[in-house]
């Protein structure tokens, strides 16, 4: 028997790299931002199929999108921050930059549905 493992998506939300340096809801006022392109991390591990079932969704998203643009200053202050693999700039207090605001669909749910052939 074959099956597939289907998320069930809560509605957007705004995602960043956050403080634990995994992507996921969006914290404070000033979530790290991708400054020089639109891709975010892909979410691999949660809900897909491991055996015989389906891995955990906790945690879990889909289909990102970059949802605005906003000028960000960068003379003072600020850093950058690895996460999933890709760098994100920390906001600044001055200066100007341009950068991604990215919100994505949180898994709340996983079904597991059986294929017959």
């Amino acid at each position: 028997m074959n099956f597939t493992c289907t998320p069930v998506l809560g509605p957007s939300e705004a995602y960043a790299c956050n403080s634990t340096n995994s992507w996921g809801p969006a914290e404070g006022d000033y979530p790290y931002e991708h400054t020089w392109s639109t891709v975010c991390p892909t979410d691999n591990l949660h809900c897909t199929k491991s055996g015989e079932d389906c891995t955990a969704y906790a945690g879990g998203w889909k289909d990102c999108y970059v949802s605005g643009t906003v000028r960000r200053p960068y003379d003072q202050g600020g850093g950058t921050k690895t996460c999933d693999g890709i760098t994100f700039y920390w906001y600044y207090s001055g200066g100007e930059g341009t950068g991604y605001n990215f919100d994505c669909y949180p898994m709340i749910g996983c079904t597991k549905e059986n294929q017959y052939q």
